[in-house]
């Protein structure tokens, strides 16, 4: 959260005990409901910072996936 600029709300997020992976699964509802955030413009670009999260976590997934295809590949067929 500090390097999206929302230093205070990290702080807040730890104190709650919301690591990486709760993080990912909260819903823009949980930012006001679960954790008080309660300006909606301050929600919105929370919401936006975690998107970009969820992308990053896919794009890393899928580099990932790639390299067990041919890792596997490579053990059972000999080639990429």
């Amino acid at each position: 959260m500090e390097t999206e600029g929302f230093e205070t709300w990290g702080e807040v997020f730890e104190g709650r005990l919301v690591d990486g992976s709760l993080l990912l699964g909260l819903s823009f509802e949980d930012l006001e409901d679960e954790l008080d955030v309660k300006g909606r413009k301050e929600r919105k670009a929370i919401w936006k910072a975690i998107e970009r999260l969820r992308q990053f976590q896919k794009s890393e997934s899928d580099v990932v996936d790639e390299k067990k295809k041919g890792f596997f590949s490579t053990v059972l067929w000999g080639k990429k």
